[in-house]
């Protein structure tokens, strides 16, 4: 299994270069703990609202709220929660001063913990057709 795994975590790597120093068991035994050690569970995943019509990414950052649709799906994927003070994963977002909102929406799912970033829970900023601060998370 250690070429397996050398293949997988390095595709591009070329193993007929490669000899394992150890020709037994302890070498891949040490790899597969370095792989446990590394398998995060904790995950950001952005989600974006888009309009009627709406076809750029300028367009839907500039989105001040969501719609009904919307707000019910964010509702079926988590819990909207207050950022300031929140202590489980926060995926960058700021639990001090609300300078990257006020809410967001966080799940536990199998042992995991998933922080959503939802455009229109971030900060807007007026006179900014780009909205970078949006962009950022």
């Amino acid at each position: 299994p250690t070429k397996e795994v050398l293949d997988f975590c390095f595709p591009e790597l070329q193993l007929s270069n490669l000899h394992l120093g150890v020709q037994t068991g302890p070498c891949e035994e040490q790899l597969i703990k370095l792989d446990k050690l590394y398998n995060d569970q904790t995950y950001k995943v952005g989600v974006m609202y888009c309009k009627a019509g709406q076809q750029t990414e300028e367009d839907m950052y500039n989105n001040e709220e969501g719609g009904p649709a919307f707000n019910e799906f964010l509702d079926l994927i988590g819990q909207r929660v207050r950022l300031k003070g929140f202590h489980k994963y926060k995926a960058g977002l700021c639990n001090k001063n609300d300078s990257t909102g006020m809410y967001s929406v966080y799940t536990e799912h199998e042992g995991r913990e998933i922080m959503f970033h939802v455009s229109t829970l971030l900060p807007y900023t007026p006179n900014n057709r780009q909205q970078l601060p949006r962009k950022r998370y």
